[in-house]
């Protein structure tokens, strides 16, 4: 499952990126996981990664400050992303078990791959296990080793849906269920947008 995402849905993306880098900086947080490159970056990709899985699966997704472990959609789907062709999925000690664990691959300005999925509990197995460049050791789960990502479970279906359509423009909340009769039609708390 390829696409891309819109000026638009990278400029929220972007914001919400930069929300989290600056909560984390404001709180002197480290990152856990040894990694002492751009965070501000990963921050920013991290969010597009998730918001282009939500836009692929018609699934919601909110920009989420200080919900370590939560879901990033949903209650339970956590979503990696890598710009390598051949990177792996990685999942940490600390991660949830009962998650699923979603793959994105490729550069958040270009061409996004969902590669496929894993239970966090068939993630960890021993001949994934690494401790690369003397950081924190986590499971390394090659592409070949995903599920399709037509096999992913449907989710439970249940409260406040938020939806980016298409281009972006077309941003709406609503109460899932309610056949979208009635939502507000604006951006969802967001700035207007002028295309």
């Amino acid at each position: 499952m390829t696409g891309r995402l819109t000026g638009w849905q990278l400029s929220i993306a972007a914001k919400a990126g930069v929300a989290v880098w600056l909560k984390s900086r404001i709180d002197k947080r480290q990152d856990q996981h040894g990694y002492r490159g751009d965070d501000l970056i990963v921050h920013v990709e991290g969010n597009a990664a998730e918001l282009f899985v939500a836009n692929k699966l018609n699934r919601y997704w909110e920009p989420q400050i200080d919900r370590f472990k939560a879901g990033d959609i949903g209650d339970d789907l956590q979503v990696r992303h890598t710009n390598l062709k051949d990177g792996s999925l990685i999942v940490r000690r600390k991660d949830p078990v009962g998650h699923t664990y979603l793959l994105v691959v490729g550069d958040i300005f270009g061409e996004l791959r969902l590669a496929g999925w894993i239970r966090g509990v068939d993630a960890r197995q021993g001949e994934w296990w690494r401790a690369p460049g003397g950081r924190p050791g986590a499971w390394f789960i090659p592409q070949a080793e995903l599920q399709f990502v037509g096999s992913l479970p449907a989710p439970q279906r249940t409260g406040h849906v938020y939806y980016v359509e298409g281009d972006g423009h077309d941003c709406y909340t609503g109460m899932d269920g309610d056949d979208n009769e009635g939502v507000n039609r604006e951006p969802a708390g967001l700035p207007a947008w002028e295309g």
